[in-house]
């Protein structure tokens, strides 16, 4: 079987996804997006009733929120380098610049990022939408708090600054690889 999360708004679109409605294997579980800024103890009850999560700028936001939901009581963040600072640039015409590279990207070209729709970004509102982004971390950080949950950032060099930086071998056991025998 396989749980597959989806936004609420989602809901929506269910002819793109009418296929999986019906399959035996397959579970949709719809969860509430909804950005949720302001006092610390509100935020908190808010993200208890699913009523919504820190901004989710990626899709790291609403992972982390849904496996504290799912009760996880430690999250081992991979992967997530968050390094897009230096991939920062301004051209000669004044355009803000972003090359998003990910780990399975061999060339990428650096590019204006867009409004949805509505135009270009220029630099102070991708450092804006980054700002919101790893204030969102730091929600997460203050919610689980008092919670008997660890959320351990594993991935080297990574600029989130929120989670305890860890070796992921110094916290998860070591495990025995047996080797097939000819």
């Amino acid at each position: 079987p396989i749980q597959i999360f989806l936004p609420i708004k989602s809901k929506k679109f269910h002819k793109n996804i009418q296929a999986l409605l019906n399959h035996p294997f397959i579970e949709l579980i719809y969860y509430n997006d909804t950005p949720v800024e302001g006092f610390s103890a509100a935020n908190h009850f808010f993200f208890d009733q699913q009523w919504g999560i820190p901004r989710p700028h990626n899709i790291l936001i609403p992972s982390i929120m849904l496996s504290l939901k799912m009760d996880f009581q430690q999250l081992y963040l991979l992967g997530v380098d968050h390094s897009w600072l230096p991939e920062l640039s301004v051209d000669k015409n004044n355009n803000a610049l972003l090359s998003q590279k990910h780990f399975y990207d061999k060339n990428v070209k650096a590019e204006t990022m867009k409004k949805l729709g509505k135009g270009q970004r220029h630099l102070h509102e991708i450092l804006h939408k980054f700002y919101l982004t790893f204030k969102a971390y730091f929600s997460i950080k203050e919610y689980v708090e008092n919670k008997e949950v660890k959320i351990y950032n594993c991935t080297h060099n990574s600029f989130i600054d929120a989670f305890e930086k860890v070796e992921l071998s110094t916290v998860l056991p070591s495990t025995n690889t047996h080797k097939l025998e000819a």
